[in-house]
């Protein structure tokens, strides 16, 4: 219960400054999908990585929690760098998440391989839990930075915005 509350409380709270930052309703709803599905991935594999690495039968309790505090924190700041790019780009909005994206990629790449890094010097403490959330943050660095931002996130933006287009066109037909 704890968890749920905490986690209610930080993606409402952060839905509501994306929204302000971003000046959408969409945008805020995909950042934050991006970062729950990354979120529930990346505990997905270092709950496989633990039970066949590290021969422990579940992750501990707390690892979900603190993980997920870490995920969130890092991807909303992440998210927040390529909205404020794509603000930035005039012209095609669809063309612009990619500029954005394309040009963000080697901040949030060099950030999250250095973060990845100082979380990964937690592995050889022999703490299970420092080991599985540094795990599970690694991952989701690595999802983040190579799947959510520059894929996952400009490709619902490019969709929806041609949606927008074809209905914008329907109309003026009729």
């Amino acid at each position: 219960n704890d968890f749920l509350r905490t986690a209610s409380i930080m993606l409402i709270g952060i839905g509501l400054v994306l929204i302000f930052i971003t000046r959408s309703l969409l945008k805020p709803i995909f950042i934050i999908a991006s970062l729950i599905l990354a979120y529930y991935t990346s505990v997905g594999m270092s709950e496989w990585i633990s039970t066949s690495v590290l021969s422990v039968e579940n992750l501990g309790w707390n690892v979900p929690f603190f993980s997920f505090i870490m995920i969130v924190a890092l991807g909303v700041d992440y998210s927040i760098f390529l909205m404020m790019r794509y603000r930035e780009i005039k012209g095609d909005s669809t063309k612009a998440i990619v500029d954005a994206a394309r040009h963000i990629g080697g901040v949030v790449i060099s950030a999250a391989i250095i973060l990845g890094g100082t979380f990964a010097a937690l592995i050889p403490s022999g703490v299970i839990t420092l080991i599985e959330v540094a795990i599970i943050v690694i991952l989701g660095l690595l999802l983040l930075s190579f799947v959510m931002l520059p894929i996952f996130i400009p490709a619902l933006l490019g969709s929806v915005n041609r949606i927008r287009r074809r209905g914008q066109m329907k109309k003026e037909k009729n």
